[in-house]
Formats: structure tokens, sequence, C-alpha cells
């Protein structure tokens, strides 16, 4: 059921394609996680984050109680970084967005994704 109510929200979605700068390289020691993530979000992306956010909520899910930061995992379970890395920095073309589902087992996150929107 809820399922379907995000599916019927994503189809509501006026989705505008962007560009996302990844520049910075953090490591978050809860997670001993190094992700490469933005300096700044697009504001298109910011648009559909608020969007689906709100929308989310009348499909019955309650929001995380953490900034939005969005990112590419790069290594799980590693110990922290040398500090002063540089990094080249990655723009990736965003011309659409997906529902995923994830499944953790003990070697590692699993993803699968049930619906593409362009």
């Amino acid at each position: 059921e809820q399922q379907h109510c995000v599916m019927a929200l994503a189809n509501t979605i006026d989705f505008q394609p962007f560009q996302i700068t990844l520049d910075q390289l953090q490591y978050r020691k809860r997670q001993q996680m190094l992700w490469l993530c933005s300096s700044k979000i697009p504001d298109e992306l910011h648009l559909l984050y608020d969007t689906l956010s709100t929308g989310l909520a009348q499909c019955g899910y309650v929001a995380v109680e953490r900034a939005f930061i969005p990112h590419v995992a790069l290594t799980r379970k590693q110990g922290k970084p040398q500090k002063g890395r540089v990094i080249e920095s990655l723009t990736w073309p965003v011309d659409g967005f997906a529902l995923v589902e994830s499944q953790t087992l003990e070697s590692g996150a699993v993803y699968r994704v049930l619906k593409i929107w362009k």
C-alpha cells in the first residue's frame, strides 16, 4: 500500500534535469564510510527532495532527523583516511530519479531498482 502511494506521488513530479558536482571527500566515523559529496546542492535537487519528503509524509513515512547530504559511498568499514587528500571533482548529469529497495546483509547492502522516472 505504501509503495503504491510512493509511486503515485512520484508520477506527479515535474522533474527537471540538472547536474551535480561531487567535489568533497568526507569520512563518517560512525558508519566507517568514505564518501564523495557536493559543496553545493543544486536548487533542482533541493526541490525534488522537499517535494518527495512532503509527499512521503502523506504516505505514512516519517522524515529523517538529519541533514540531506547527497553522496556516493566509496568504501565502507574503513579506517579514517589521511588528511590532505586531494580529489578531482566529478560532474554528474542527473536525468531522472528512482525508487530503490535496499536490503542490508552481512556482506553489505544490496539495492534493487523498482522504478525509474525520467
